[in-house]
C-alpha cells in the first residue's frame, strides 16, 4: 500500500487539517519546538509542520510507509527524525512540547488496554503543558455512513475497492481492500491469482468492472483517457484487510482521566464546532498538568 497510498489519499485535506491543529497549538503557546506526529504514514503532515519551524518526530509501525517519508524529507531538506515504533511501545530520547495522531490512526486499537497503553506512552513523554491532540472515526460512521458499503478509488495507474462491515456488538469495523497497482509495484503479496489484466470487466469481476468503468485501458503499456495518460495494465491484485474500533466518548474520556491527561476540547472534525450526533470524527485535545506525576 505504500508505493500507492498517497495517490488514494490525495483528496484527504491535508493542509488544511493541519492548519487546524497548527492553530490549537499555536494557541497553547506552542509556536516552536518538538512535536510528534504518532502514526504519520508517507509524512505528508510531519514535513508541513517542519516546514513550518517546528523539529518534527514522525512514528510509524510501517517500514514502507517511513521509507516513503524519508524520500520526502530528503526532498524538503527538513530534519526529521522518523522511528519505526509502534505507540503502545513508544520510547523517546526526551520529552516533547506537542503531540498529535490523525487520519484515525488510534481506532486501529481495537482492545481498551491498547489504547490506554498507547495514551500512557504519549503522556509519559509529553513536557507538562504539553498538548495531545487526536482523531477518532465514530460509531456512526461506521454504522450509517459506511457500513455494508463498498467504494472504490481510481488514479491513471491504479485502484482501489473498499468494502466495508460494521459489528455493532464488538464496536469492530472490518475493511476489505483489494488494491490494483502495475505489475512489479506496490509490493509482492499475491492474492486470487495475483497478476490480473483488465479487459471490460471481465477479469477481476466487479472490481474489474468498476476500474474499467473509470477509464482505464487493456493489454499493456499505457494509452489515453479524457485527455489524460493512463497505465492500460496489465496488474498486479493485493488484498489487505484492517480492523477498527469505535470508542464512545465516556470511554475516551475515562482513559484520558486514568492517565492524567486533563481533555481540553472535543471537536466535530478539523472544524470548531461541537460534535452532533451525526459526527463521523472526533478531535480531542488533551493536556499534561503542569504539575503532578503522571
Amino acid at each position: 500500500m505504500a508505493g500507492v497510498y498517497d495517490r488514494f489519499m490525495d483528496d484527504v485535506p491535508y493542509n488544511e487539517w493541519a492548519g487546524f491543529l497548527h492553530g490549537i497549538f499555536k494557541g497553547a503557546g506552542i509556536e516552536t519546538g518538538i512535536l510528534l506526529d504518532i502514526g504519520c504514514g508517507t509524512g505528508r503532515m510531519t514535513e508541513w509542520f517542519a516546514h513550518k519551524g517546528y523539529d518534527m518526530i514522525g512514528t510509524d509501525t510501517s517500514p514502507d510507509m517511513l521509507s516513503v517519508a524519508m524520500e520526502r524529507k530528503v526532498v524538503a531538506g527538513s530534519g526529521t527524525l522518523y522511528l519505526c515504533q509502534d505507540v503502545r511501545n513508544l520510547d523517546l530520547y526526551g520529552t516533547v512540547d506537542g503531540a498529535y495522531a490523525s487520519l484515525d490512526s488510534l481506532n486501529y486499537l481495537i482492545q481498551r488496554e491498547e489504547l490506554v497503553q498507547a495514551m500512557t506512552r504519549v503522556a509519559l513523554f509529553l513536557r507538562p503543558g504539553g498538548l495531545f491532540a487526536f482523531d477518532l472515526n465514530t460509531s456512526y460512521k461506521f454504522a450509517h455512513v459506511m457500513e455494508g458499503g463498498a467504494y472504490a478509488r481510481v488514479t491513471p495507474d491504479a485502484g482501489y475497492i473498499c468494502e466495508s462491515t460494521y459489528d455493532r456488538k464488538t464496536r469492530l469495523n472490518t475493511y476489505a481492500v483489494t488494491i490494483f497497482t502495475p505489475a512489479g509495484e506496490g509490493g509482492t503479496g499475491e492474492a486470487d491469482g495475483g497478476t490480473v489484466r483488465f479487459d471490460g470487466g471481465k477479469a477481476g469481476g466487479a472490481a474489474g468492472a468498476a476500474v474499467t468503468d473509470a477509464g482505464w485501458g487493456t493489454g499493456g503499456g499505457t494509452g489515453e483517457a479524457d485527455g489524460g495518460k493512463f497505465y492500460a495494465g496489465p496488474y498486479a491484485r493485493s488484498q489487505e484487510t484492517h480492523v477498527q474500533r469505535a470508542y464512545t466518548l465516556a470511554q475516551v474520556q475515562r482513559i484520558l482521566s486514568e492517565v492524567r491527561l486533563e481533555l481540553m476540547a472535543v471537536y466535530d472534525g478539523y472544524t470548531m464546532a461541537e460534535p452532533s450526533k451525526n459526527c463521523e470524527r472526533w478531535l480531542f485535545v488533551a493536556r499534561k498538568p503542569r504539575y503532578g506525576m503522571v
